[in-house]
This record gives C-alpha cells, structure tokens and sequence, in this order.
C-alpha cells in the first residue's frame, strides 16, 4: 500500500497519530486497537469520542498512514511529515 504524502491529517486524526506515536515511543508497540487508542488518549490528556477515532481510523487507513490487520486491530506504518528516515 502506498502512503498518501499529500494527505492533511485533521484534529481527530492527529489525535490518533499522537496515541500511534506514544506506543511506538514508550512500549516499542505500533499495534492498537480502538478502545486502546481512546485509553492512550485520556492517558495523555487528550481524549477523545468512539466516534473521532473510529473516523480518524478510517481516514488514516485511507491514506496509507494505518494498516487495519483485523476487525478491531490497526498498525501504524507512517507518517510522511516525520522525514527522520525512521519506519
């Protein structure tokens, strides 16, 4: 799958990407699903609704940024703005 460089992630996108990224930092883990994604979120004081990050998901799958592995099961792959040659 081709990552979308050109894609302008929103609020509720970036919110997901944060919660992505702060796994990827602290626990070495790229995989997350929804309801994880929401607890990460609170957990950084920036939650947000099962809607936001079910349409922040979609957005994201979308454009090639997350992968969807499963019902429920999404991977981070990248985000093309980080140019630190990193995944």
């Amino acid at each position: 799958m081709t990552v979308n460089e050109n894609h302008d992630p929103g609020e509720a996108e970036e919110r997901v990407i944060s919660a992505f990224k702060h796994d990827i930092d602290s626990k070495g883990e790229s995989r997350m699903s929804p309801g994880l994604i929401r607890e990460r979120l609170d957990e950084i004081g920036d939650e947000s609704s099962k809607q936001n990050v079910n349409y922040a998901l979609g957005q994201l799958t979308a454009a090639g940024w997350v992968d969807k592995l499963a019902d429920g099961l999404y991977e981070f792959i990248e985000d093309p703005r980080d140019d630190s040659g990193d995944e």
